[in-house]
């Protein structure tokens, strides 16, 4: 996950929030993305607020804002 430093304490984003932070950084908005998913803004803005995104949705738009997508599973103790 990406991390944000803030008074010395660790914070990290949900996906969700990691792609709008990759998406203003790289200029890209909702509608922009949409059209390459081929689905509508409205959809795919409904999916980001719902927290409600199939991997394949994920692996489509990753490398739209030049990512890589790694899903992994850690132990809660880790």
């Amino acid at each position: 996950m990406e991390q944000d430093k803030r008074k010395g304490q660790e914070m990290e984003f949900s996906i969700y929030e990691q792609l709008k932070i990759a998406m203003k950084r790289k200029g890209q908005s909702v509608e922009t993305i949409a059209q390459v998913l081929g689905c509508s803004r409205q959809n795919l803005n409904q999916k980001l607020l719902r927290h409600n995104m199939r991997v394949e949705d994920l692996e489509q738009i990753a490398p739209i804002l030049g990512y890589d997508l790694i899903i992994e599973l850690k132990a809660k103790d880790a």
